[in-house]
């Protein structure tokens, strides 16, 4: 069975943010067998909401909706589903004093004096609906069944809508759908391979596999090949895709890294956790985005031992204890800095492993000799020191980040390699 996303917003149309909800409500309704046909973003306005509704439901039976649900003037969704059903908004006292309780224990207050009446927006919803109490915020989310149709509108904070949607809504809809067919996916991930590189290497098994939904996807030193099995019988689908898996991984080699929800920087952790190493970075053009990265993963305090940003050349000496006379004779941007600066954060902090990014991330600060995304990448190790040189294309925050993947990149080949020497 298909269903639809409409996503509201006007912050989403008018580029003020990015969407944080549909990737995660996409891969949690594979779960229970729900394809996605349609993604839809319109901005705070009733008019473009109701309309989309109406839209959508001629051509679905199950329309999710994210955003508009919370007090402001313009949370307007309510409102919206209230027009295109024609069912008139109805206050829910019940609901009214859950609100009032979840403000008061968010805000730390004991007195609704203090508390804005127009919270209260929140306990209104289209005649027949159920309103869903949010366990993180003020704003229920709503399930309406209307004309045979489905509407479930959910709020557009994601880490409430994460939970609510995986709370209340998968469980409902499981209920009240049961799933026809499983769906199973999975998504192989491979690094240092270029989009096209990875698609001629693979493309016999790709029309070999045509029972599958094959996507390749490209991110910046990174590509993603995803697949989707439906299928009523969910050993037969479980053993096609570990055939698949199983046959890619081998064609792709060592350019896989990961699997699913996998990162570079997770599966660096995980390498230097089993090797039983400890690392350290040292930083300039990408100013502590690779530590930053690092340090998202839970349980890193086991192998990461810190940073140093030294983004200045006297922050460089004083700090890193680079030679003047390197940056004065090859410049900061240079492969001999680069070494240094991995030697000597690994010295300072008496790491394993010393990892050293210098760069030109621009728009501005290139030379004819060094243009921007000139980036020098070095790892210093207990046996070797690298240095690897790299040209990237993008905008600013572009290099810095495609910076950090290459050196992450670094860490698990050599981890690698040392794992199979």
């Amino acid at each position: 069975m298909d269903y639809e996303i409409l996503v509201v917003g006007t912050e989403l149309t008018t580029g003020g943010a990015r969407d944080k909800n549909v990737h995660y409500i996409i891969e949690n309704l594979l779960k229970v067998g729900l394809m996605c046909k349609e993604i839809t973003i319109v901005p705070d306005e009733i008019e473009s909401i109701a309309e989309s509704i109406l839209a959508s439901l001629k051509h679905t039976d199950i329309l999710l909706i994210t955003g508009g649900l919370g007090p402001t003037f313009d949370d307007v969704t309510r409102e919206a589903i209230s027009k295109a059903t024609n069912k008139k908004l109805v206050f829910s006292p019940e609901t009214a004093g859950k609100i009032r309780n979840k403000f008061k224990e968010i805000h730390k207050i004991k007195t609704d004096k203090l508390m804005p009446e127009t919270i209260l927006r929140q306990a209104y919803c289209p005649e027949g609906a159920t309103l869903i109490p949010s366990s993180l915020g003020t704003a229920p989310g709503i399930i309406l069944e209307f004309d045979k149709k489905l509407i479930v509108a959910l709020p557009g904070v994601p880490v409430e809508m994460h939970k609510m949607l995986k709370e209340n809504i998968l469980p409902f809809i499981s209920r009240k759908y049961p799933a026809k067919e499983i769906i199973l996916a999975r998504t192989i991930k491979t690094y240092g391979v270029g989009e096209i590189f990875v698609e001629k290497n693979v493309e016999d098994l790709i029309k070999k596999y045509s029972g599958a939904t094959i996507t390749i996807l490209a991110h910046p030193e990174e590509v993603h090949l995803k697949f989707l099995i439906k299928s009523s019988d969910f050993k037969e689908a479980q053993n096609y895709l570990s055939e698949i898996e199983s046959n890619f991984v081998e064609r792709l080699g060592d350019a896989v890294y990961g699997f699913d929800g996998d990162t570079l920087e997770s599966v660096a952790g995980k390498l230097l956790k089993e090797a039983n190493l400890t690392l350290s970075t040292a930083e300039s053009c990408t100013g502590g985005l690779l530590a930053h990265r690092i340090t998202n993963i839970p349980g890193c305090s086991e192998y990461f031992l810190g940073g140093i940003v030294a983004y200045r050349n006297d922050i460089k000496q004083s700090i890193l204890g680079v030679e003047e006379t390197l940056t004065r004779q090859f410049g900061a941007v240079s492969a001999e800095v680069a070494k240094a600066m991995a030697e000597r954060v690994k010295i300072i902090t008496n790491s394993d492993i010393g990892i050293g990014v210098t760069g030109i991330a621009g728009p501005t600060g290139a030379t004819k000799e060094k243009p921007v995304g000139l980036v020098y990448i070095a790892l210093s190790s207990n046996s070797k020191v690298e240095v690897e040189k790299f040209n990237f294309a993008g905008e600013r925050e572009t290099v810095k980040f495609k910076a950090t993947q290459r050196a992450l990149i670094l860490i698990i080949k050599m981890l690698k390699e040392r794992k199979h020497a």
